[in-house]
């Protein structure tokens, strides 16, 4: 997981073909982390089935964004900050249902991943279904990671 850019899901819309057929997009905006901590959004909404989150990612590192200060990315009207800096990466594996999920973590500061940890936890399936979230560990960038497994299913 990038610590310095992340492309977020923010809701589905429907949008139309050129040839007037409706379909359901992801729409996408991207984030990025500045070496103060501080997160700010583009205000782009992209369509997440497209290659324009990678395609916009890819331009901000070559113009190294993330490098940029704090008065400038709030002069800029293109950026709007961010309360929380939490993002999180899943994936799914196995059966529908079941197999297992992963989560990754990272965030500013510890006291947002120990947060999101704390309620993984306390938001369990009456059967258990095995949560673990592994130790935090802060990086050297001065932020915070965790990785976590919950199993989908007891059998």
């Amino acid at each position: 997981m990038d610590p310095n850019y992340f492309s977020r899901h923010l809701e589905n819309r429907t949008i139309k073909y050129p040839n007037g057929r409706l379909r359901w997009a992801p729409i996408h905006r991207i984030e990025v982390r500045l070496a103060s901590g501080d997160v700010f959004r583009h205000t782009a909404d992209l369509d997440g089935d497209s290659q324009a989150p990678t395609q916009l990612i890819e331009r901000m590192q070559s113009e190294g964004v993330h490098d940029r200060s704090l008065t400038e990315m709030i002069a800029n009207d293109q950026w709007e900050r961010q309360h929380a800096t939490l993002w999180i990466d899943s994936n799914h594996s196995g059966g529908f249902g079941g197999g297992r999920y992963s989560y990754s973590v990272i965030a500013s500061s510890r006291n947002e991943v120990t947060q999101w940890a704390k309620r993984l936890c306390e938001n369990f399936h009456p059967c258990g279904y095995g949560t673990i979230v592994r130790e935090i560990v802060a990086r050297t960038n001065g932020t915070f990671t965790c990785t976590a497994t919950r199993a989908g299913s007891c059998d």
